[in-house]
């Protein structure tokens, strides 16, 4: 079962069945980013047509969910 954070009108998804690294996909309006979480923030891939100010607002709150989003994916993939 996958997991959702929803945090300034964005969903965080991590999916149990998912590839590493660990990430987390960023669904917005239309458009879905993948953000690296096993370090530095990364963006890994864009589907859609984001505004510059979506994927930074997307890093934002993977920024401010990190710790959580760890512990997430640690407890789906371990």
């Amino acid at each position: 079962m996958m997991v959702r954070i929803k945090d300034n009108g964005l969903n965080l998804v991590v999916y149990p069945n998912d590839h590493l690294p660990p990430h987390v996909h960023v669904l917005g309006p239309g458009w879905e980013v993948r953000i690296s979480i096993s370090g530095n923030i990364e963006l890994m891939t864009i589907t859609g047509n984001p505004k510059l100010q979506e994927i930074a607002l997307a890093a934002e709150v993977v920024s401010r969910n990190m710790n959580e989003l760890k512990k997430i994916w640690i407890s789906l993939h371990d």
